[in-house]
């Protein structure tokens, strides 16, 4: 029995997208969801060299568009409970703001390492603006080894949120420099102690910059953790600014001894209800020091 025919092509569509297949049972009730990303221009496979173990590729699909998705804003909140020596720990996400949230994966948190092994009902979601799931784990109590357990969630296209051991929203959002704006300057990869997938690299030039996009639930104060490497002997100095206006202008960013050493730098500055742009900015010719990530809380 065929359920849909997905038409050959559909207008207006950018070279880089995304595809949701939901299957409803009778009662309005999700049953299946299944996210894809597609491209307008097809992968091409060279069949003259094709053989019996390796298809080869002449032209690939274009996906370079998920590199620059907009930022989703996700909220989560999550409760545990035990028995006998079982833990269950359920996290319950919604996508708040008004892009989709693309591949979410959370992880039940013993301090600052996972609980593993851990078996989830479902992980690696995607939600559009507006939905929620709740995603359910279990685990060994013993092996969060004596600690309470959080919750953290990364994803795509969405900055890390973390939920703390009382399971109550409100712990720092955390923003990784590599998906940010960089400006005259690289994501790298090439020093230890990093969180996420890498760091921002700044040019040696005056003027450089990281810029990150930050969601407030509400106006006001806010504390604003960077973090940052400095692997010279010589001060590098940052413009922060907020929303276009410098905040902290000149402010110093000293020697850290080298670049696989890490040290914070904490301030705090007036945020919008809702999005905001902070932007990390090298005053001096040796530009800023490399940037690991900007927490918001």
């Amino acid at each position: 029995m065929t359920a849909l025919t997905v038409p050959a092509s559909v207008s207006g569509l950018s070279t880089t997208y995304l595809a949701r297949l939901l299957l409803i049972d009778s009662s309005g009730t999700e049953v299946s969801r299944n996210v894809y990303w597609l491209s307008t221009k097809a992968d091409v496979i060279d069949w003259a060299n094709n053989d019996w173990f390796f298809a080869p590729m002449s032209a690939f699909a274009d996906l370079k568009g998920l590199a620059t998705m907009p930022r989703a804003t996700i909220g989560a909140t999550a409760t545990t409970s035990s028995s006998g020596d079982i833990s269950t720990t359920r996290v319950t996400l919604r996508n708040t703001g008004t892009r989709p949230a693309v591949y979410l994966d959370a992880h039940v948190m013993a301090g600052s390492a996972p609980a593993l092994p851990i078996s989830w009902n479902d992980n690696a979601v995607s939600l559009w603006p507006g939905e929620s799931t709740t995603l359910t784990a279990t685990y060994r109590t013993a092996d969060l080894h004596g600690s309470a357990p959080g919750v953290r969630i990364t994803g795509w296209n969405n900055p890390t949120v973390t939920v703390p051991p009382d399971g109550s929203p409100g712990g720092p959002t955390r923003y990784e420099a590599e998906h940010a704006t960089i400006s005259q300057g690289l994501a790298e990869s090439n020093h230890a102690g990093f969180s996420g997938t890498g760091f921002v690299n700044a040019d040696n030039v005056a003027g450089s910059y990281v810029e990150f996009t930050v969601t407030a639930a509400s106006a006001g104060p806010a504390t604003i953790v960077i973090r940052y490497s400095n692997g010279t002997t010589v001060n590098r100095p940052m413009d922060i600014a907020v929303n276009g206006a410098v905040v902290a202008g000149g402010r110093s960013f000293p020697s850290t001894t080298n670049w696989d050493t890490w040290a914070d730098s904490t301030l705090t500055v007036d945020l919008n209800a809702g999005i905001n742009v902070i932007r990390l900015t090298g005053t001096t010719a040796n530009g800023g020091p490399n940037v690991d990530y900007l927490d918001a809380n």
